[in-house]
């Protein structure tokens, strides 16, 4: 799926946000990942989460622009998604 993120200021400025996600699940584990398609200062970004039934979910991001792969640990889960009012919590 393809979808467009607007993120709207408190002055009614707005930035969009092109996302591809994908899902699956695979005994018990549901997995999606999430890809910025545009605009080009976060084309590229991907996140990977893993939702397990028993325990906590895991997650990953992977910055282009560092070239580096980082795991989200639970303290970082309730801060700002990508500039929005969303979180990585789930």
């Amino acid at each position: 799926m393809t979808s467009t993120l607007k993120i709207y200021d408190n002055k009614g400025n707005v930035r969009v946000r092109e996302v591809s996600n994908a899902m699956a699940k695979f005994s018990g584990t549901t997995k999606t990942l999430f890809k910025f398609l545009s605009p080009p200062e976060v084309k590229g970004t991907t996140i990977l989460i893993y939702d397990y039934e028993n325990k906590d979910d895991d997650m990953w991001i992977y910055m282009p622009s560092l070239r580096k792969t980082r795991r989200i640990v639970a303290t970082e889960k309730g801060k700002s998604f990508m500039g929005s009012e969303f979180s990585n919590a789930i």
